[in-house]
């Protein structure tokens, strides 16, 4: 999609409207002084007789209603001084040329030209632009296919509306155009990867290496934003997920240990506070919980008997 309204082509309309408004002065001057002759002209009379017009006298006109010539005159000069006028929204530039040349640019308010040997071009808008670019099937630098939709935005400067009307045909299609070579030039030199893990990177390459293809034509970047990307081959879609989750898990797992080595550093520190009498009562604490439950099927060992069958089984090698 793309849509932009402003243009920097355009009619002479100063010019256009000047002879459009001198033509129906001069048609009505005409045609006032046509059912209203000067004094002194002959009025014929005419008389119908079987459907044709005889002429039976004539008499002078008084001149009532008659405009002379000079009223013309101060009619077309009225008319040309008010052609001098233009206002220009304070949102756009209008370029001025002069016999094929350009010569001035009208900024935003009342200005006055002279409208027979200057010709006014179509306003140039000089706010922020905002265009979608999009690209499908782009190869990476490793061979995948991807689809890329961005939002760029730019405006032309406000100094320099000459050469977007002078140093290119259309500033606006040629941004555009730029745009989409940039876009499939810059992400051939990307990775995957790369691409994915950096894209505010890629989106400051593009606006980079933008700005320096239009940068002649009076136009500035100001921003490059991703919209959507996508892989068009779905089964490197799956191994990139796959890849995705199997970091995710392993990282679950690398803090579930961490969390462990917390744990038992915490409980051989509690540990090592217990003295003997703390611990036959911690034992005793245990005992007690685990007596309350009614579905217990532990089998207790005194301490002591563990001890003692742990001394026999030292003492049985050498026996034999």
């Amino acid at each position: 999609m793309y849509i932009v309204t402003n243009s920097t082509h355009g009619e002479p309309m100063s010019r256009f409207r000047l002879i459009v408004g001198l033509i129906l002065l001069t048609i009505i001057y005409f045609a006032w002084n046509y059912f209203h002759p000067e004094a002194g002209a002959s009025i014929v009379q005419t008389q119908t007789i079987n459907g044709l017009a005889y002429p039976i006298s004539s008499a002078p006109a008084d001149g009532a209603g008659h405009i002379s010539r000079s009223w013309l005159l101060i009619a077309f000069g009225t008319w040309y001084a008010l052609c001098f006028i233009n206002i220009v929204d304070q949102r756009v530039r209008r370029p001025v040329m002069r016999f094929g040349k350009y010569v001035r640019t009208l900024d935003g308010g009342l200005s006055l030209l002279e409208p027979i040997v200057h010709t006014t071009l179509e306003d140039v808008n000089v706010q922020d632009i905002v265009i979608e670019v999009s690209v499908e099937d782009m190869q990476t630098k490793d061979n995948v296919g991807v689809s890329i939709k961005g939002i760029l935005t730019y405006r032309i400067d406000k100094d320099r509306v000459k050469d977007a009307v002078v140093e290119v045909e259309d500033v606006d299609d040629s941004t555009h155009d730029r745009a989409l070579s940039t876009l499939a030039d810059v992400g051939a030199t990307k990775e995957l990867d790369n691409l994915l893990e950096h894209r505010d990177q890629f989106c400051a390459d593009i606006q980079t290496k933008l700005n320096s293809r239009v940068s002649n034509w009076g136009v500035t970047i100001q921003a490059f934003e991703l919209q959507e990307f996508s892989i068009n081959d779905e089964e490197v879609e799956k191994a990139i997920a796959m890849k995705a989750r199997a970091a995710k898990e392993g990282q679950a797992e690398l803090v579930r240990a961490e969390m462990q080595v917390k744990i038992a550093e915490a409980l051989n520190k509690a540990a090592a506070t217990y003295n003997d009498a703390g611990k036959w009562l911690k034992g005793i604490e245990t005992l007690l919980e685990m007596c309350r439950s009614g579905n217990n099927n532990t089998v207790l060992i005194p301490t002591d008997l563990t001890e003692s069958l742990a001394a026999v089984r030292g003492v049985l090698p050498a026996l034999k």
